[in-house]
């Protein structure tokens, strides 16, 4: 009979009147910090950028300054199975409470299984939430980026309007991309980048420094244009 009782108000039982109000609370706490996990996953907006070159066919060294749009994507990980964690968890530590009552011949009241729920189920809540809380990273590991932008390069006096998807490979992030190179001689440039992303502010939101290496082979006049080696960093407000 105890037992019957006992998983009559555990987690999910139709019957349950004391879980609602802990659940709908429990989910608030998971939405909000999901949705502030999901922010943090995100950025979107300009950037502006500083990189020097060095170019092989001309052998001089070079400058740039550069804007742009950019979206980076970041693995923080969620907590979307956490209310079926503490269901299952509940559920298990009232069969066991019930039992331990039932061997030692009581037969609590329905009053007493329902205060029992309630602070078995506070307890796996206040415990897992807190577990789940994390400090965040100033080197989030990145997912996906996509970087557009428009560069003046000094010396050479060109303009150079690129496009760099990447993805993320452990803390560092691998770009296949080229560049559209407008100056005296006009080229294009496919080439990768290797870069590593800082999240310096803490919160679901924060800016981007972004710092890369660059190297860049023309298509067409390449002895006027030049293979490029560079090495420089972005730095993107995020607005999203």
């Amino acid at each position: 009979m105890a037992l019957g009782l006992g998983l009559a108000v555990a987690p999910g039982s139709a019957r349950a009147e004391v879980l609602p109000e802990g659940l709908e609370e429990v989910l608030r706490d998971v939405a909000s910090e999901n949705l502030r996990r999901l922010r943090r996953a995100v950025a979107f907006g300009p950037h502006v950028g500083a990189s020097g070159h060095y170019i092989e066919g001309p052998n001089r060294p070079d400058a740039g300054l550069s804007l742009g749009l950019g979206v980076y994507l970041f693995r923080v990980p969620f907590t979307f199975e956490l209310d079926k964690t503490i269901r299952e968890r509940v559920r298990g530590e009232i069969k066991a409470e019930v039992r331990r009552l039932a061997d030692e011949g009581k037969t609590p009241s329905k009053d007493e299984l329902k205060a029992l729920v309630r602070r078995l189920y506070e307890g796996a809540r206040d415990e897992l939430l807190g577990k789940e809380k994390r400090i965040d990273q100033t080197l989030e590991d990145p997912r996906f980026g996509f970087v557009v932008e428009g560069q003046r390069m000094f010396r050479s006096e060109a303009w150079q309007l690129r496009v760099m998807p990447s993805v993320g490979i452990g803390p560092v992030s691998l770009g296949i991309g080229g560049a559209l190179h407008l100056g005296d001689k006009a080229s294009f440039l496919p080439g990768a980048e290797l870069s590593m992303r800082l999240l310096p502010e803490e919160g679901p939101r924060s800016k981007v420094i972004e710092l890369f290496l660059r190297g860049e082979v023309p298509v067409v006049n390449r002895t006027e244009v030049g293979l490029h080696l560079g090495a420089g960093a972005r730095l993107l407000f995020d607005v999203l």
